[in-house]
């Protein structure tokens, strides 16, 4: 599907904008003018605007009588205006395409799709999928008081509803609440130990490596808490990869990508496969390959100093070894190709590996625009070894180079890997200065977007 081509795009996909139009309740009749977020259109025709194929992604209902729509829009001028400003590359204020729910039930706002998801509930009030979609809903107009009813109704209804208990451990992680974090952890982790998925295998991926790096990376008092429940648990299933992922010793990335493997039953076969000279460089300074390593980066005063790329050193916090890498392409092992979809679960965590690294040095120096990093990511895929111009090329230079001494790639998957990283840049560059790529990495480490 083009850019130019209309889309539909479920409830719970939403994103917040601030955008305010002249509406006409289709009820009452009432105008006002409402905060309606993103504006979705059928058409860019302006003969074509009926309240059927424009769509709104903030929730809102009529200030006079309380009905959620449908709406027509008053202000067809400041429209107009709106969709002459329409952008393919800049979707944030108009899109083609319009909005549906779960089973493509075509919706105005969210506030009609609340009155539709109630109503099925209403004939069905077992039904947890149900519930979960209203959590959803909720959650994503901001509503989290609402959204954290219908996620324990969800669970109430059915213990194994994946993605309600997702979203619970979420809420109870950001609240700091101890006792609810281990209860949900447990109950989340079993679930997909048991085999239960969530609406399709693109999200139960990604949550389960979300679940494996929030897990992997508690906040000290909660980190404490889960440390005194192991001690007087039992050995189920559950209870062993959470300690296991609490208590590993060795690389963070390569335990996160361990668990979320067991989380999905995945055999981990492809795991670390250290080249010769890194191998020979950790075990001259006697470091652990298996052990918590990190490359040292320079930073003076928030900024990256990189003197010499090709001199990597490692630490395990104690020790240091220090490798020589003479070229990337010298790195470059076998001749896989990459598979089709970018996004296959091995793949993921190449990518979460290079992310994770650059995301430890943007909260150190703070964060680097997406120009800068698309502009870092697109060089070092046209010409691995090409001069380091700026300090973060060379200090991911050193990155990458710790991924493909860390694990087998080819050349074509190495190009693939950073095809995929550029082009997520890329997308999220909204104007010079923007900074949406990293902030987007930063919450992906903590919600996958299940949305």
């Amino acid at each position: 599907m083009s850019d130019s081509e209309p889309k539909r795009v479920t409830i719970d996909q939403f994103s917040t904008v601030s955008q305010y139009l002249a509406l006409r309740c289709s009820r009452c009749a009432f105008i006002a003018s409402y905060n309606v977020g993103r504006i979705w259109v059928e058409s860019l025709d302006e003969g074509e605007l009926t309240p059927e194929n424009v769509s709104f992604s903030n929730y809102f209902k009529c200030e006079k009588c309380g009905s959620s729509g449908p709406f027509a829009v008053e202000d067809r001028k400041r429209l107009r205006n709106i969709l002459r400003s329409y952008n393919p590359e800049d979707p944030r204020w108009v899109c083609l395409g319009h909005t549906v729910l779960f089973d493509n039930t075509l919706i105005q706002s969210p506030a009609i799709g609340e009155d539709y998801l109630r109503h099925q509930l209403e004939k069905d009030p077992g039904n947890a999928f149900l519930c979960t979609r209203l959590g959803n809903l909720f959650r994503s107009c901001g509503m989290r008081l609402k959204a954290e009813e219908y996620y324990l109704r969800a669970t109430g209804l059915g213990p194994g509803d994946t993605e309600a208990l997702y979203h619970l451990l979420s809420f109870a992680l950001d609240d700091c609440d101890a006792p609810g974090a281990w209860a949900n952890a447990k109950a989340l982790v079993r679930a997909y130990l048991e085999g239960r998925t969530m609406r399709d295998q693109e999200l139960t991926d990604n949550a389960a490596y979300s679940i494996a790096h929030k897990l992997r990376s508690l906040a000290p008092p909660l980190r404490e808490y889960f440390l005194a429940q192991l001690e007087s648990s039992s050995d189920a299933s559950e209870i062993l990869l959470i300690r296991q992922l609490l208590t590993d010793q060795g690389s963070d990335s390569d335990i996160i990508w361990t668990g979320a493997s067991e989380l999905l039953g995945e055999s981990t076969d492809d795991g670390p496969d250290f080249c010769p000279s890194l191998l020979t460089a950790l075990q001259a300074g006697g470091l652990n390959e298996n052990g918590q390593l990190l490359v040292v980066v320079n930073i003076e005063g928030r900024r990256l100093q990189i003197n010499d790329r090709n001199k990597i050193l490692f630490t395990d916090g104690e020790k240091q070894a220090e490798w020589n890498v003479p070229s990337l392409r010298e790195l470059f092992r076998g001749s896989r190709l990459p598979p089709s979809d970018i996004e296959d679960p091995e793949y993921l965590m190449y990518l979460m590996f290079i992310e994770t690294q650059l995301l430890a040095i943007c909260d150190r120096t703070g964060d680097f625009t997406d120009r800068e990093i698309g502009e870092v990511y697109s060089a070092l895929r046209r010409r691995p070894d090409g001069r380091s111009l700026t300090p973060l090329h060379a200090a991911m230079w050193q990155k990458l180079a710790y991924l493909l001494g860390t694990f087998a790639l080819s050349e074509a998957q190495f190009d693939a890997i950073l095809l995929a990283l550029e082009g997520s840049c890329r997308f999220r560059a909204m104007r010079p200065v923007s900074r949406n790529y990293i902030q987007h990495v930063r919450r992906f480490l903590n919600d996958p977007g299940l949305d």
